[in-house]
């Protein structure tokens, strides 16, 4: 309604200023034919009624310029023209998906991660968004006024979490905004924080070994049987050390040798053997591949191998992992003893919900994995025989 009142008022003004002009013109010719008047006398008259003409005008150009302004609520061009290019900005800067749409249902904004996840281009702004993309129904949210926070659903066999809510202006409803988010990108934060819990487990549980081994040394020292305790603190350095430097001296990265030693204090709940390949090597700094999507990977795939181990009655139980950097990519090769794969879901595994695994919440880690096998346009290979299993992930530092 202002959009169309500012139009009137526009088209008026020029109108009149053209009134204005064909009115000075007329009235020279009227009164130069029709009166006896001096030239001079037609010019003053002509001037006086030019001056009245004039205030007239200014006065209705400085009412349109302040009902523009009402439009523009209070902001100059320039300025508006700043808020929109943040504001454009910002939207193209979220990982999350943001379509908005306006009172008649057409599209107004669709940002570029929305556009990659349904196959939508910038021709889709303007149209109706029942046609484009039915699948949330914008209706409800503008009548009803409804806003919602992270609901699950599901588009295109894709689990996503929803945030909708309407778009006000002077307290009327003048559209709507909704933000999807692929759930995966949640489960992504949830796995990483499992693996910072794991390490920090393992942490506490090396703490609580070390009091134990303190206390035997503090027994055997008021025993007075010195050369015990030598043997004992001699073989505990050692082994100790061992560990760690039998991690650090292939992984750079502290992160990864923590997740490292954690999973190696894990491994003994399942009397399971972690060995890591010697031409295994990791860099300190291995950009862009981020140190976090590498303890999903190599957690995940170590998890399920663990896992695999309790329902099989095996012995030496082996895991071994190899894990090479190059300046194109990082390989990561996870193999076992533990039986290998179901042939039912050998091809399946990487899909969300698909495992061999059983109880709830299942088949979130390798789906998790493949997720960012696809980030980092990198390849999977998994090789499975009756009793071992193998799985390869490739993660190319060239996006």
């Amino acid at each position: 309604m202002k959009q169309n009142s500012s139009k009137i008022l526009l088209t008026t003004t020029i109108v009149f200023v053209l009134l204005f002009i064909v009115t000075n013109i007329l009235s020279y010719i009227f009164i130069q034919h029709y009166f006896d008047m001096t030239k001079q006398s037609i010019m003053i008259f002509i001037s006086v009624l030019s001056i009245l003409e004039l205030t007239v005008s200014i006065g209705l150009i400085s009412y349109i310029s302040n009902e523009y302004k009402k439009d523009l609520l209070g902001f100059a061009p320039s300025e508006l023209k700043m808020l929109f290019s943040e504001y454009k900005s910002l939207v193209e800067q979220l990982s999350e998906g943001v379509i908005s749409v306006e009172k008649d249902y057409t599209i107004s904004t669709i940002n570029e991660p929305f556009k990659k996840m349904f196959n939508l281009t910038e021709k889709d702004k303007g149209r109706n968004v029942y046609e484009v993309f039915p699948h949330i129904d914008f209706k409800q949210i503008i009548l009803g006024q409804k806003t919602t926070q992270n609901k699950l659903m599901e588009i295109f066999d894709e689990k996503i979490l929803l945030s909708t809510f309407p778009l006000y202006l002077d307290g009327e409803v003048i559209g709507a905004t909704a933000i999807i988010r692929s759930r995966l990108e949640v489960d992504m934060l949830l796995d990483q924080i499992s693996g910072y819990r794991k390490i920090s487990k393992a942490l506490r549980e090396q703490k609580h070994e070390f009091q134990n081994k303190l206390h035997v040394i503090l027994g055997l020292i008021k025993m007075k049987d010195y050369e015990t305790v030598n043997n004992y603190i001699t073989e505990n350095i050692y082994t100790t050390n061992l560990t760690s430097d039998y991690y650090s001296s292939r992984i750079k990265d502290d992160k990864i040798t923590a997740l490292f030693v954690g999973k190696d204090l894990q491994s003994k709940e399942y009397d399971t053997d972690i060995r890591l390949s010697d031409d295994s090597y990791l860099s300190k700094s291995h950009k862009p591949i981020n140190s976090d999507d590498l303890i999903i990977v190599i957690g995940n795939l170590i998890d399920n191998s663990l896992e695999a181990f309790k329902s099989n009655n095996i012995d030496n139980r082996r895991i071994k992992v190899k894990i090479v950097e190059t300046d194109d990519h990082i390989k990561i090769a996870v193999s076992d003893n533990a039986g290998g794969i179901d042939p039912i879901v050998r091809n399946r595994i990487f899909k969300r919900g698909v495992s061999t695994k059983k109880g709830d919440s299942r088949g979130t880690g390798l789906s998790l994995v493949n997720e960012i096998v696809n980030l980092y346009n990198g390849e999977k290979e998994v090789q499975s025989s009756k009793h071992n299993t193998y799985i390869e992930i490739t993660l190319k530092k060239v996006k």
